[in-house]
């Protein structure tokens, strides 16, 4: 994400020294001293599939996409994807 955007910031989360940000299908995570970004993830390959909601708990930052039943898990400062859940079979 460099110049102008067209997609809007959908959900943010400060996590330590940065935050997180949903644009669109990937995250922005952006230094809050230097508001520089730090690292982007593209955490679906469609871009209707876009990033609903944002939490952070302990090294964990857990992720919500539109249109799909998985929660994303990344380390909150290695940015590594760690896991992925399907809360499928208890959504009723």
């Amino acid at each position: 994400m460099t110049g102008k955007s067209r997609e809007s910031i959908r959900c943010a989360i400060n996590v330590r020294e940065s935050i997180w940000c949903g644009v669109a299908n990937r995250v922005c995570v952006i230094d809050i001293q230097t508001l520089e970004i730090r690292k982007q993830l593209q955490v679906h390959s469609r871009p209707e599939h876009s990033v609903q909601h944002i939490t952070w708990s302990g090294d964990g930052v857990w992720l919500s996409v539109r249109l799909s039943s998985t929660l994303q898990l990344y380390h909150a400062e290695t940015y590594e994807h760690l896991q992925d859940v399907d809360i499928q079979p208890y959504i009723t």
